[in-house]
């Protein structure tokens, strides 16, 4: 991974951050923003597991809407930074892989909106409940 960062990101814009959006009524941690080497922000989850899977991607796309919507927060709810621009790379890194290689998909919308779908299910089925 490491050796693909220094290719590929020209900064680390926040790692270990929260991020909410009020209208969703969802929050969490994402583990790091970075902005690449070709001018596009990214939400970077790391992975335990031996591959990157959908929901991986589909849960990143949830923080990349909380993250636009309104920035970064502490741990204690202080605002802490406002992305400027929209997320445009969601990158799921699968540290269980026999070879670590970062998986980057771009389809944000799609994922954005697999993510509110998922909300939206886990309501109507009463697991909120």
């Amino acid at each position: 991974y490491i050796e693909w960062s220094k290719k590929n990101v020209k900064e680390y814009i926040a790692s270990e951050a929260n991020c909410y959006d009020e209208e969703l009524w969802v929050g969490g941690k994402m583990d790091a923003v970075a902005m690449l080497n070709d001018g596009k922000l990214a939400v970077i989850d790391f992975k335990s597991s031996k591959e990157a899977y959908t929901g991986q991607f589909i849960q990143s796309a949830g923080y990349a809407i909380q993250i636009e919507k309104n920035g970064l927060f502490s741990e204690d709810g202080n605002h802490c930074k406002k992305i400027d621009g929209k997320i445009e790379a969601l990158i799921v890194v699968p540290f269980g892989a026999e070879k670590v290689e970062p998986v980057i998909r771009y389809e944000i919308e799609n994922y954005k909106q697999g993510f509110k779908s998922c909300v939206l299910l886990y309501r109507l089925l009463g697991l909120d409940k």
